[in-house]
């Protein structure tokens, strides 16, 4: 059977618990006492009336509305679209004129390693021309000094001249 249990206040529903199995009889009429109605229908409340069938102008003016509150999204997506397009234009012509700029660097860059280069070959090139003079030179002065005849190792002193000094007036 079953058991009702009491409740400390009175804003809470009772609460019953089965003993017994709930395929029982019991069960079925605890059921049956909080289960709705099996036709909803019956009752007439709020929630259930019929619904009328929607006319021809209805409708149109139903989807007119929901088309223009589209078209109002679609051009002001657009619009913003067309915002993002011109600061997406302003930023790639500043992209390039920084391009043309670094451009511009890179050619009197390239012209200045150029010269650089050039000046570099040619200080090489003279440096080892004047290593080689010098190197020339130097070999053909001690080959002349090896080819005259050898000068006596005691150097004879000047003669005394007969002459004494002049004295100075």
């Amino acid at each position: 059977m079953i058991k009702e249990q009491k409740v400390a206040t009175a804003s809470m529903p009772r609460l019953l618990t089965l003993e017994k199995d709930p395929t029982s009889a019991d069960w079925m009429r605890l059921i049956s006492d909080y289960a709705p109605e099996t036709n909803d229908l019956s009752k007439k409340t709020s929630h259930n009336q019929v619904m009328t069938d929607i006319t021809r102008q209805e409708l149109d003016a139903k989807l007119d509305a929901i088309d223009a509150r589209l078209g109002g999204k679609i051009d002001a997506f657009l619009a913003a679209q067309a915002e993002r397009d011109k600061a997406a234009d302003y930023r790639f012509g500043r992209i390039e004129s920084d391009l043309s700029e670094i451009k511009g660097d890179f050619k009197s860059l390239k012209s200045t390693l150029v010269i650089t280069a050039v000046t570099a070959v040619i200080t090489v090139v003279l440096g080892v021309a004047g290593f080689n003079a010098m190197l020339t030179s130097n070999m053909m002065s001690a080959f002349q000094l090896g080819q005259s005849p050898a000068a006596p190792l005691e150097q004879s002193s000047p003669a005394p001249s007969s002459q004494p000094p002049a004295s100075a007036p």
